[in-house]
């Protein structure tokens, strides 16, 4: 492996960045049915419907924990098994992750705490997400 100098690493997270900018734009049209949903979360929501986690934050996270075990399984066996790129997958969990910390944004003050679990029976939205 050669050295990489700071100049060099800039310009690789820059393009890495500007390609998951692109990725996640172009893959937000399947999280809307087409743009036929303003939510974000439409497609997170309808998942959760048939899964057992049962909440859109659920999906969210069954979808980081999805391309993160591929991620593992690559510096495991140092190979891949799709056509899908590593860089493309890390694209997705920085993506997906972007997309959990905007759907914690939607919660109540209360809720928001990322490390807290609410326990208040009557809050509608913690009973839902």
């Amino acid at each position: 492996m050669k050295n990489l100098s700071k100049k060099e690493l800039i310009k690789i997270r820059n393009e890495f960045w500007e390609k998951t900018i692109e990725i996640q734009d172009s893959k937000q049209i399947e999280y809307t049915v087409g743009n036929l949903h303003e939510n974000v979360f439409h497609n997170f929501d309808e998942g959760a419907k048939l899964k057992a986690y049962g909440t859109s934050r659920g999906e969210i996270i069954t979808f980081i924990n999805k391309h993160l075990l591929s991620l593992l399984n690559y510096f495991r066996t140092c190979k891949t098994y799709s056509n899908e790129s590593m860089e493309s997958r890390i694209s997705d969990i920085i993506n997906y992750l972007i997309l959990f910390i905007a759907h914690e944004r939607t919660r109540p003050p209360k809720c928001l705490d990322l490390g807290a679990i609410c326990k208040d029976k009557s809050c509608e939205t913690c009973k839902e997400n």
